[in-house]
């Protein structure tokens, strides 16, 4: 048996799933089939509409490993839900969610997805992710996200409030990574993003910006100063695990 998870690249709760129900068909099928599975996973967006379309029941039977499973006693004695929910949720104010993730439904609607899935005992993993740099960027002299015509993405007053929300609602953990401003194939930058690059540029100055895997990085030293050991301190305070973007796929039994 393996792990499945839907899906990590284009999101299973998109509007269309109301009328082709072809995320519930695969859902099903994993069902039917659950001996050939360990964990089941979602990445979503959108927690709102499973709820609304009468999911909860599935999401509970595909929680529930079959006795002859066989690695059932390792994943309970292991503390892994056989089913789990991650909801992206990298925004607390709603200007920095229009801002950033504009075709995407709003903050609200996330957490009202959210406390919904936690009311009816499904497990919920929250992505607060991407992480941006937090004001005042640079030194030389410092600006603000103002300065490059962008709303700010995340103040520290903002993560305190989405890791305070993620203990509220008693969610496994966290999942985090510092932001990346990826260079989209055969096109140039949105306006917004060439805007976040000079951010970046600003961030990192004297150094440069690292260019890999086909998107430009504030250096490791820097990322882990202003962004990681920030957010990870703040877990700490609240009383929250986190764990960085992709471990959680290579830990999940």
């Amino acid at each position: 048996p393996a792990p499945v998870h839907l899906s990590n690249s284009t999101d299973p709760f998109q509007p269309l799933e109301a009328a082709s129900g072809h995320t519930k068909y695969a859902l099903t099928q994993i069902l039917a089939h659950r001996r050939r599975f360990t964990s089941v996973r979602i990445l979503t967006k959108n927690p709102l509409l499973p709820v609304q379309l009468g999911y909860i029941d599935l999401f509970r039977r595909l929680g529930e490993l079959p006795s002859d499973h066989p690695r059932a006693s390792a994943l309970r004695q292991g503390g892994f839900p056989g089913f789990c929910i991650e909801v992206s949720l990298a925004f607390w104010r709603e200007d920095a969610r229009a801002a950033y993730d504009p075709c995407a439904p709003t903050v609200e609607q996330r957490m009202e997805g959210i406390r919904a899935l936690r009311a009816a005992g499904i497990p919920v993993v929250l992505r607060i992710d991407p992480l941006f740099p937090r004001a005042p960027l640079g030194a030389d002299p410092a600006k603000t996200y103002s300065s490059f015509d962008l709303v700010q993405p995340q103040s520290a007053e903002d993560i305190d409030n989405l890791v305070g929300f993620a203990r509220e609602v008693g969610a496994l953990y966290v999942v985090f990574s510092p932001a990346k401003i990826v260079q989209p194939r055969g096109r140039k930058l949105s306006p917004a993003m060439q805007a976040m690059r000079r951010v970046y540029d600003c961030v990192a100055a004297p150094d440069k910006l690292t260019f890999r895997g086909g998107a430009w990085r504030l250096p490791d030293a820097i990322a882990r100063a202003q962004i990681t050991e920030p957010f990870l301190e703040t877990c700490r305070r609240v009383g929250v695990a986190a764990k960085y973007c992709k471990h959680n796929l290579i830990e999940t039994p």
